[in-house]
């Protein structure tokens, strides 16, 4: 199991509280237009004043990262909605000017799912993440 926590991302100069993002009409916010966000998500969206901007957040390269975080830097949107310990750990790899709010918007817990035949393998990848990067302690329950 993982951890979802979704929080809002916005620049590190930002002055904005997380309760004064969501509620300013002007806001901005950059999701996934992959992902299918759950109706309890949706729902909380549809009661803020936040305009909603989708792209792909198909990440896998340092080059697709920096541009994906470039979005939020250039000042096309003024937050991102991502899950935060992933951002925290980009913005730290990277030294995005960036920040995370502590206020998680919506949580959910992910099931990684494997065959039973794969269980080993499925474990012993688990245990390469964590060793490679010690963030992701805590993030997985075996």
């Amino acid at each position: 199991m993982a951890d979802w926590a979704l929080t809002f991302v916005p620049k590190q100069d930002n002055t904005m509280t997380y309760q004064e993002l969501i509620a300013a009409e002007e806001s901005n916010t950059l999701i996934s237009r992959d992902y299918i966000y759950p109706k309890q998500l949706l729902s909380k969206f549809a009661k803020t004043l936040v305009k909603i901007t989708k792209t792909s957040f198909n990440t896998e390269s340092p080059e697709e990262i920096k541009r994906f975080f470039a979005i939020l830097l250039s000042g096309r949107v003024d937050g991102i909605l991502i899950d935060k310990t992933w951002a925290d750990l980009m913005i730290e790899r990277y030294e995005f000017a960036a920040q995370t709010y502590e206020q998680v918007f919506h949580h959910q817990v992910q099931l990684i799912g494997y065959h039973t035949d794969r269980k080993y393998k499925a474990t012993m990848q688990i245990m390469r993440d964590l060793d490679r990067d010690s963030d992701f302690y805590g993030q997985y329950s075996i």
